[in-house]
């Protein structure tokens, strides 16, 4: 049974992955047109994708504090293969974990507060946390679909300062989101 759970770990970590590249893809705009280009998002989810699977090994997981290694890693990605200015690919890179840690507060904390157990999504091998892991792609893509929609080059220009509000406000949102998932865990009902 136990490697049914490993197994949905790691679809989810691939799909997650997925999600994210071509969320960075879209807020890049980096057609997917050629070849050449698919094969650059295949190896951007790819390369999230053993970072995930490898912090989670190490037991650094995406919730704890070295998830912050994350929006590095995005930037990383975003400067060795898109165009665009830094300030965009800053956004994106802040855009893509806000995003991520949203759809993951949101959802671990309303089934920890629906079972009444604050560790039982975080917890390998069980249904809630299969659950969870389903859940939280769904919420990252209708998340993703909005971001996208906002920041899109076509329907909004946005100046240098009216981007430093909304990257003030990213920050803001991250480090709540982050105190909300470590108070969660940590919480002793």
């Amino acid at each position: 049974m136990s490697s049914l759970f490993i197994g949905t770990e790691i679809i989810m970590t691939v799909i997650q992955s997925l999600i994210i590249g071509k969320f960075l893809v879209d807020f890049n705009e980096f057609p997917l047109k050629t070849g050449k280009n698919k094969i650059c998002f295949l190896g951007i989810s790819a390369v999230i994708a053993v970072t995930i699977l490898l912090f989670n090994i190490l037991g650094g997981h995406f919730e704890g504090w070295l998830g912050l290694f994350y929006p590095v890693l995005y930037l990383t990605l975003s400067l060795i293969f898109f165009n665009g200015t830094l300030q965009r690919k800053i956004i994106g890179s802040l855009a893509a974990i806000t995003g991520v840690i949203t759809a993951n507060t949101i959802i671990f904390v309303y089934i920890s507060s629906l079972t009444g157990d604050p560790g039982i999504a975080f917890s390998s091998g069980n249904i809630f946390r299969g659950a969870a892991l389903v859940a939280v792609q769904v919420l990252l893509v209708l998340i993703y679909r909005i971001i996208i929609q906002f920041v899109s080059k076509h329907t909004i220009k946005l100046s240098f300062y009216e981007w430093a509000l909304i990257s003030v406000n990213i920050l803001f949102a991250l480090m709540m989101f982050i105190s909300l998932i470590i108070i969660k865990t940590n919480e002793g009902l």
